[in-house]
């Protein structure tokens, strides 16, 4: 009974030392600082050149990190980049923040002045991302309920009447809607 319990402890070790050996590897490439990804050259449904998607962003998550739907945004970049598709302009990305994800559309001292814990960790990635063609966006009817002044908006973001504006003429152009909330 020993030996097969041995045995047993002896063949599952091993067998996780197999999982843990052949974890792959997560990278970052076209976005340095977000959209971790695993390279799967042989799977289905790359990403194609040519397709749209907005992204609605609407839950800040955490304050001290950058929001999850801006990290999928680079994540999809990564990929297509692993894909070769790299070039500006060979995808169509709008992104619109409303709800508590609002303030992530802030400057830096409004965004301090907001949630007390400093810079906007969101603004440096949204800068990288907006290099690569991404197009930001802010609900005005959300910065008016929150009484943010349009003057504290971040450079990289464009004031729109509503989000709900925004999704719905983006999607008449075709794009993917892309929640996130």
């Amino acid at each position: 009974m020993m030996k097969t319990a041995l045995l047993v402890l002896g063949v599952t070790g091993l067998a996780s030392a197999a999982v843990i050996t052949n974890t792959p590897a997560f990278k970052t490439s076209l976005i340095s600082q977000a959209g971790k990804y695993v390279a799967l050259p042989d799977a289905s449904h790359q990403p194609v050149p040519g397709t749209k998607m907005v992204f609605d962003i609407t839950n800040i998550g955490n304050e001290n990190n950058a929001l999850k739907g801006l990290d999928r945004v680079a994540m999809f970049l990564n990929l297509a980049a692993e894909n070769g598709a790299v070039k500006k302009g060979m995808f169509d990305i709008a992104v619109v923040f409303h709800g508590s994800a609002t303030a992530s559309a802030l400057n830096d001292s409004a965004y301090h002045k907001v949630t007390k814990i400093g810079n906007n960790p969101n603004l440096s990635l949204m800068k990288e991302l907006k290099d690569h063609g991404v197009r930001f966006y802010v609900c005005g009817q959300s910065l008016a309920r929150n009484e943010y002044p349009i003057s504290q908006v971040a450079d990289e973001i464009t004031v729109a009447v509503s989000a709900l504006t925004v999704v719905i003429n983006e999607q008449n152009e075709g794009a993917a809607f892309v929640p996130f909330h």
